[in-house]
C-alpha cells in the first residue's frame, strides 16, 4: 500500500464512500499487519441491534488511548475496513516516532506562520509564551516549507509517560486519518476538521441546522433512512452545509425501545456520501451503547437508561425546511488529488496561518497515516 504522491490518483465511488480501491483490497493488504499493531480481534456488532446498518469493532487491548475502535458503512466490507483503519491510525498516533526539539512558545513563535494560541486548548489552559513544549516537523497541505507543530497536537498517549503536566493543549484524534493513499488519508483528515468546526460553530451560535425533509432524500442515503423507519427508529436530519462550506449533515435517532438520543455527522463533497456517513455514524453510536465495550462510555448514560424515565424523543417537533441535496453543491467527481486541492483550499480559508499535516506512516507497514492540524478551526468539547 504505497504512500502516494500528489498526482492524479483515481477515485472509486461506491455506495456511501469514495476510496482509491475497493474495501476488499484494503482488507487484504492490511489484515496480515494487524497483530503487529496489537489488533487482536475484529468483530461484527450489526446483529445486536434491529436497524441492520453494518457496524464493526477492532480491539487493541494494550491501546494507550482507546482499546476499541469502531467502524460503520453501507456494507459489511466497508464497516470492517472502517473499524480496522481507525484502530490502525490510532496505533500510529500512539506509537509515533518523530524527531523533536524543545523550546518555549516565545522562542518558536518567530518561526511559525500561525499562533500557537489558535490551537485547541482545554479549559483553564496555562499555556503561555514561556511554556516549554516539544515540537515536531510538519508541512503545509500542498506546497510550502516545513513548519514546527507542538507534539501534543500529533501524538496521542493517555498513559502520561512523562508524569502529570498542567493543561496546555488538547491531544485528540481530530484530523487523524489513514487511507489507501496519502491523498485519501489527507482528504479524510480535512473533511473531519471541517465537520467538527461546523458542529462547533452551530453549537456556539445556539442554532440548529435546517431540518431536511426525509421525503426528498435520494441515493444510498434513502435506503439507510428506510432501515431506521422499518425498525421504528425516529430519524431527524439537519443540514450544516452553510456552516461547513461543503455538504455536511447531522443525523439524530431515537426509539422507544432504547429511549436515548444518538447522533452522527458527515461532511463530504458529495451530499449523498456526507449523509451516508452521518446516518451510519448514528447507527454506530447506538450500537456502541448496546455493546458496552467502548472505553469512553459515560457511566451516567447507563444509570439513566436503567430508569427509562424519559420515553419521549429529545427532538424538537418536525419542521422540514430544506430539500436534499442543498442547491449549488459539488459532488467532487474529479480524482482524489483534485478533491484534495479543493478541500484544502476551503479549510485554508477558515484556518489561521495555514493548514498543516504530519506524516505518521511507518515504513515497515506502508499504510498512509497523517495528522491534519488546522489552527483556528473549532472543535466541540466532546472531542477535546
Amino acid at each position: 500500500m504505497g504512500e502516494g504522491g500528489m498526482g492524479g490518483v483515481g477515485k472509486l465511488v461506491t455506495a456511501g464512500a469514495q476510496r482509491a480501491v475497493p474495501p476488499e483490497e484494503t482488507w487484504a493488504r492490511v489484515a496480515p499487519l494487524l497483530p503487529a499493531m496489537g489488533i487482536t480481534r475484529v468483530a461484527e456488532l450489526t446483529g445486536l441491534d434491529v436497524v441492520g446498518i453494518p457496524v464493526f469493532q477492532a480491539f487493541r487491548p494494550n491501546g494507550r488511548t482507546l482499546s476499541v475502535a469502531q467502524g460503520k458503512g453501507v456494507t459489511p466490507e466497508l464497516a470492517r475496513v472502517s473499524a480496522v483503519m481507525e484502530a490502525v491510525e490510532t496505533w500510529h498516533a500512539e506509537e509515533a516516532e518523530l524527531a523533536t526539539v524543545e523550546c518555549t512558545v516565545a522562542e518558536m513563535a518567530p518561526l511559525l506562520p500561525y499562533s500557537v494560541f489558535d490551537l485547541p486548548r482545554p479549559p483553564r489552559s496555562v499555556l503561555s509564551p514561556g511554556t516549554r513544549l516539544r515540537w515536531v516537523s510538519g508541512r503545509p497541505v500542498g506546497d510550502g516549507d516545513p513548519v514546527w507543530l507542538p507534539q501534543a497536537c500529533v501524538r496521542m498517549d493517555n498513559t502520561d509517560p512523562d508524569g502529570w503536566s498542567p493543561p496546555l493543549l488538547h491531544s485528540n484524534s481530530n484530523g487523524l486519518a489513514s487511507g489507501n493513499t496519502r491523498e485519501e488519508a489527507l482528504l479524510h483528515g480535512l473533511y473531519e476538521v471541517l465537520e467538527r468546526d461546523a458542529r462547533a460553530r452551530v453549537e456556539e451560535t445556539g442554532r440548529a441546522g435546517l431540518e431536511v425533509s426525509l421525503d426528498t432524500v435520494t441515493g444510498t442515503s434513502a435506503g439507510l433512512a428506510d432501515r431506521f423507519a422499518a425498525a421504528e427508529v425516529l430519524l431527524r436530519v439537519h443540514d450544516f452545509t452553510s456552516a461547513a462550506g461543503l455538504p455536511c449533515y447531522e443525523a439524530l435517532i431515537w426509539s422507544a425501545d432504547l429511549p436515548m438520543g444518538f447522533a452522527g455527522w458527515g461532511c463530504q463533497q458529495d451530499p449523498d456520501v456526507a449523509l451516508c456517513r452521518a446516518l451510519t455514524e448514528a447507527a454506530q453510536s447506538r450500537l456502541t451503547m448496546v455493546a458496552g465495550t467502548r472505553d469512553d462510555l459515560p457511566e451516567d448514560a447507563y444509570r439513566w437508561m436503567a430508569t427509562r424515565s424519559r420515553l419521549r424523543p429529545p427532538f424538537a417537533p418536525s419542521a422540514p425546511a430544506r430539500t436534499f441535496p442543498p442547491p449549488a453543491t459539488t459532488t467532487g467527481v474529479g480524482s482524489l488529488a483534485e478533491d484534495l486541492r479543493a478541500v484544502a483550499a476551503m479549510v485554508a480559508e477558515r484556518a489561521s496561518g495555514g493548514v498543516f499535516w504530519v506524516d505518521l506512516t511507518r515504513p515497515e507497514f506502508g499504510i498512509p497515516v497523517v495528522q491534519v492540524v488546522a489552527p483556528g478551526l473549532r472543535i466541540m468539547e466532546a472531542y477535546r
